[in-house]
């Protein structure tokens, strides 16, 4: 669980957890509250992205979230 954290700790924890690549396109530096489940890589990418209304896609290892 993150708590007021930049996001960037987030993407590098989403990133060991599921062992992937994040491709960030975006100009700001977010804040992250909330929490990445382990068990369910889908789950963990929409409470990161969902609070910003980021868009992303998946590509085998790769995510690439960038702003609308």
């Amino acid at each position: 669980v993150f708590k007021v954290e930049p996001d960037a700790k987030a993407i590098d924890e989403l990133e060991r957890q599921y062992g992937i690549k994040v491709v960030l396109d975006i100009t700001e530096n977010p804040l992250f509250t909330g929490g990445l489940p382990h068990n369910d890589i889908q789950t963990a990418v929409d409470n990161l992205v969902n609070p910003y209304g980021y868009r992303y896609e998946q590509n085998g290892r790769i995510l690439k979230i960038w702003e609308p």
